[in-house]
């Protein structure tokens, strides 16, 4: 070690960080001991908090390095997050992974991943790490949350229970896996006994608001509200929207709307209170209104894309990607305002990304030059873009203005065959996580269908479990079609086969309204602001009749209205002598259900 070198780490030492900067350049310069000069200028930056110069000074330092060893990747990572540029960080530890076998590099990564939403990239590393040696809770726990989100909860679960083992003192860890449970109805029990755990506590509000999200999904919102009520010194702003959406469960609109009111009045930036100020205009009719505050969902649930939003000017001469959101049941709801851009927009060219099994149904809709999956690319690369359900606000569409026109059909050709004089198909539970209030029991639909013998019964239901079917099984002329569909290609081949459709709130329903096919869809008390409020029929599908909840959970009402009108529509088609599917909604049969 030369005596400039040792006299810099002399000065460094005693703080004179001028006099040590001063001398490391100098040695870079003269070439001496370059690599030993650029770590004490780096550790000089990063000790005055120059994060900017420590990263520069790092980076040199590893590309002057053949084998750079994990300490020094270590404090380049770090310099690059301190310094704020957490993609750069990202791409650093990645390159640090690559080359070397440590733990804490793959740990490293997946952490920079994980906080960055990159969820195949964090839950790459972080089992890298595992594999590599790493068992360290924080690892079990962002896997847990990372597979959750891609609706492997089995998997999450097991990672759950080994990061809780490891500390089960993390009260925020325990809040978080007890959010995980409430996913799962069965599991919300224990759920509500890890809420219960935290009232007291820190954490009490976060505890507190779990009991609460409990009830709302149990459909109880009075036991909900009246929850919220006896909490002492709540949080303002979210014990008023929790107020909102109590209200809104309720179906008390204008006391909703007031607390809403409130909310944004003390802050106007709150995006879920905004989403939930969209239901409100949304389930009242005021579409204008409604569809304008619907694009808060966009801060909530959408990545941002590179490509311009197109805000409703002129297309001519340009080219639009619209992509689908959310669920199926958006998807086939909100298609029917894709005929409309080309026509109102003059548009060159108009793609639409969606699921992969609603590809062939979207494709017939006029106006689509091309309709892609998520994943494929366009030759020439699209001038504007916008998600599907922000078309309505675009179009400046409003209930008066609704397009209701059947803009979907089944297939010419149909491999799946039904027979009967009275065919109907049908569906009882939703498959949306947090939706199970949409979900009718098996057994309550069965007992009513024994009274039907008559009936020639089709499931509908996406992956029947076995319990459900053979409850139904145990009726005459009943069939399960679910191990014969595949896609909603299938499904609507089968529904253009039935008289008659019976489901609950699901993309099925939206399929066959999208047809133009009867169908009875059976709602929740509080149910989505698609449906409206107090209505029997739906200005979106005028081949579709509404049978509501009374009271919140209460399916016992609803059932007596369908069998009543079961036996009003199969009177009609037998006085008739009917044998087609025809819309149970004309010659009389309106009056004969509504009583």
């Amino acid at each position: 070690m030369s005596d400039q070198l040792k006299q810099a780490r002399r000065w460094h030492q005693q703080k004179e960080w001028a006099k040590a900067a001063q001398v490391y350049q100098a040695l870079i310069a003269e070439q001496k001991h370059v690599k030993e000069a650029l770590y004490g200028l780096a550790v000089l930056a990063a000790q005055q908090q120059d994060y900017p110069q420590a990263q520069h000074y790092f980076a040199t330092l590893i590309q002057s390095l053949p084998h750079p060893d994990d300490a020094i990747w270590k404090q380049l990572v770090l310099a690059t997050r301190l310094n704020g540029d957490l993609a750069q960080a990202l791409r650093y530890a990645q390159a640090w992974m690559q080359q070397s076998i440590a733990a804490q590099a793959a740990f490293e990564t997946g952490v920079l991943a994980f906080e960055q939403d990159q969820s195949a990239i964090a839950q790459s590393a972080f089992e890298s790490a595992l594999q590599r040696g790493d068992s360290r809770p924080e690892i079990h726990y962002c896997l847990a949350r990372l597979l959750a989100q891609n609706a492997e909860r089995d998997q999450a679960e097991q990672h759950w229970s080994l990061a809780l083992k490891q500390a089960p003192q993390n009260v925020g860890w325990q809040l978080d896996y007890a959010d995980f449970l409430l996913d799962a109805p069965e599991a919300w029990p224990q759920a509500q006994l890890i809420f219960e755990q935290q009232t007291q506590g820190d954490d009490a509000w976060r505890a507190q608001t779990g009991l609460i999200e409990i009830c709302l999904r149990q459909s109880q919102p009075l036991e909900a509200l009246a929850q919220l009520e006896a909490v002492q010194n709540p949080p303002e702003v979210e014990s008023l929207y929790l107020r909102a959406r109590c209200f809104l469960a309720l179906n008390q609109y204008e006391q909703a709307h007031r607390a809403i009111a409130q909310l944004l009045g003390q802050a106007s930036d709150h995006s879920r209170a905004r989403y939930l100020q969209a239901w409100l205009y949304l389930i009242e009719g005021d579409y204008l209104r409604g569809f304008e505050a619907y694009e808060a969902r966009r801060q909530l649930t959408l990545t941002p894309r590179e490509l311009p939003d197109w805000q409703g000017e002129s297309l001519q001469g340009k080219s639009l990607i619209v992509y689908a959101e959310q669920g199926f049941g958006d998807t086939l709801q909100f298609a029917r305002f894709l005929s409309k851009i080309k026509s109102s927009t003059q548009a060159s060219a108009v793609y639409v990304s969606c699921q992969p099994e609603l590809k062939s149904l979207l494709e017939q809709i006029t106006g689509i030059d091309r309709c892609l999956s998520p994943g494929q690319t366009l030759p020439d690369r699209p001038d504007l873009q916008l998600p599907l359900m922000s078309l309505p606000h675009q179009l400046g569409v409003s209930l008066k203005t609704l397009p209701t026109k059947p803009y979907i059909a089944a297939a010419a050709s149909n491999p799946i065959s039904l027979t009967g004089l009275h065919k109907v198909g049908l569906v009882w539970a939703s498959g949306k996580v947090g939706e199970q209030q949409r979900s009718l029991k098996v057994q309550q639909l069965a007992e009513l269908l024994q009274a039907f013998p008559e009936l020639e019964l089709y499931s509908l239901q996406y992956q029947a479990n076995k319990q459900g079917v053979s409850n139904l099984q145990a009726l005459s002329h009943f069939e399960d079609l679910s191990p014969q569909i595949h896609d909603f290609a299938d499904t609507a081949n089968c529904i253009a086969q039935l008289d008659l459709l019976i489901t609950v709130d699901t993309a099925i329903a939206h399929l066959a309204g999208a047809m133009g096919h009867p169908v009875w869809i059976l709602l929740p008390f509080s149910a989505d602001w698609r449906w409206l409020s107090q209505r029997s029929d739906s200005p979106w599908y005028p081949s579709a009749r509404l049978f509501r909840q009374a009271a919140p959970g209460d399916w016992t009402r609803v059932l007596a209205q369908l069998k009543h009108s079961l036996k009003a529509w199969l009177g009609l088609r037998n006085t008739n002598g009917e044998t087609r599917p025809t819309d149970p909604f004309t010659s009389g049969i309106q009056n004969a259900i509504d009583g």
